[in-house]
């Protein structure tokens, strides 16, 4: 690539020397560009930090975005407070913020679209590269992420409406849109093939009751192709990758465990298994984290970033107790905060949003052994008011402990129908199964 990039560095800076002076102009720009927008890095660094303070209600101005910078460690870099004086005095006020941030945004797309060109015309000389329809693919790729940026606010009824006509065309031309199928038939039936990106799910249940297994079994049972990010705030990333890995083996889970911390005697079989189930990881693309922070504006910008470069599909949180806020202090302020932020990134990002649940902790006595309800969420009632579908995973337990019955509730759903449906447990594997399924593979 030669020559300048196109860019407007005067547009960058009156964009943020308005958010500086409004937080109104401060909340349409958070909206309509992000970090990347920014030709500058700095620009772009100052932005970010800037869209932080707000989230967190802070109000922004040289003094506290100073503040912030410098701990960050990052004032210095960015111009010291010298320069953030030079971007309030840039701007003649906010009320052209709208204009700013669509200058610097085009900028920023045909930035985008300069480096796809040259892109496609290295692969058009290399004998190697793509085919025709993943050129094509990654080409509609970039163009739609670019219109979903743009379309911020209101959309002409009439563009929906062509929308919707151009999407049922295609489906019955054959093309496939994503959806995530949970592998139980009846979830999957009323959610009309599954889990849909761009919205938020709930799986909740008492304590101890496998929904972390849940939601692995669910995320693993993607194509290959489906790009997955767990944030686990109860388990190491080795532990849950110990886990997919025995159940894509067949092979006892605690084998697995055991044996990267002990000498544990392994079949020559089993041993096979294992290392043939972990080639296949190889090819998937995957990334677990989430320990080293439990803020969850910290796990929003980490997923974000992952997903600028990577384009997540789903991306799993264990679980939503162990969230915290800066914001608030009180348990159930930080969870209605929590489940807000979330849904607000599935409905922007495009990802589907698994989050996990636990329902308070039930009383002891004779209704000790019921399975929750809804108003057992009520902890936090943003819970069942922001997700699109909530599940509630419950085990019956006999007298000696075993298990006696395990029932997944499809408790709300957008979509269509609620319903509960008994489903079955591999102990082995760790993985849920699907009865009725299992049933009728069994009479084929």
């Amino acid at each position: 690539m030669t020559g300048i990039p196109r860019q407007n560095l005067e547009a960058e800076q009156s964009t943020l020397g308005a958010m500086l002076l409004d937080k109104h102009a401060a909340a349409v720009a958070a909206v309509e560009l992000t970090e990347a927008s920014f030709y500058r890095q700095v620009h772009g660094r100052i932005f970010s930090v800037i869209v932080d303070l707000h989230r967190l209600g802070v109000l922004v101005d040289l003094i506290t975005l100073a503040n912030e910078l410098q701990r960050r460690g990052a004032l210095d870099e960015v111009g010291g407070q010298g320069y953030l004086m030079t971007l309030v005095n840039s701007v003649p006020g906010s009320s052209n913020i709208d204009r700013y941030c669509i200058i610097v945004r085009e900028a920023s797309e045909v930035r985008e679209l300069v480096t796809l060109a040259h892109w496609l015309n290295e692969q058009g000389g290399n004998e190697g590269a793509l085919g025709p329809n993943e050129l094509r693919a990654q080409i509609m790729q970039t163009l739609d992420a670019q219109r979903t940026k743009a379309q911020s606010g209101m959309i002409p009824m009439a563009d929906i409406v062509a929308d919707v006509f151009a999407r049922m065309e295609a489906v019955e031309a054959g093309e496939v849109f994503p959806r995530f199928p949970t592998g139980f038939a009846m979830v999957d039936d009323h959610l009309d093939g599954g889990l849909s990106p761009g919205h938020l799910v709930v799986i909740a249940g008492w304590p101890k009751m496998g929904k972390t297994t849940l939601a692995l079994n669910i995320a693993a049972r993607q194509a290959h192709d489906v790009k997955v990010a767990i944030s686990s705030l109860e388990m190491a990333p080795h532990d849950l990758s110990a886990i997919l890995i025995a159940q894509t083996a067949g092979v006892n889970a605690r084998t697995v465990r055991k044996s990267m911390s002990t000498k544990t005697h392994i079949s020559d079989e089993e041993r096979q298994a294992i290392q043939d189930a972990q080639s296949s990881w190889y090819d998937r693309l995957w990334w677990i984290g989430g320990q080293r922070t439990r803020d969850v504006d910290s796990l929003i910008d980490e997923a974000l970033r992952l997903h600028m470069r990577q384009r997540v599909d789903l991306w799993v949180i264990d679980h939503a107790q162990k969230l915290t806020s800066r914001r608030h202090h009180d348990l159930r302020e930080s969870l209605e905060y929590c489940a807000r932020a979330l849904s607000d990134v599935a409905r922007t990002s495009g990802m589907c949003i698994i989050l996990l649940s636990q329902c308070r902790k039930q009383s002891q006595g004779a209704n000790a052994d019921r399975p929750p309800t809804p108003h057992d969420m009520k902890e936090a009632s943003a819970l069942m008011e922001e997700p699109s579908v909530a599940m509630i995973l419950h085990r019956a337990l006999n007298e000696d402990g075993t298990t006696k019955r395990i029932s997944l509730d499809l408790a709300l759903n957008r979509f269509g129908p609620s319903d509960s449906c008994e489903i079955g447990y591999d102990p082995k594997l760790q993985r849920f199964l699907d009865i009725d399924r299992e049933h009728s593979d069994e009479g084929r």
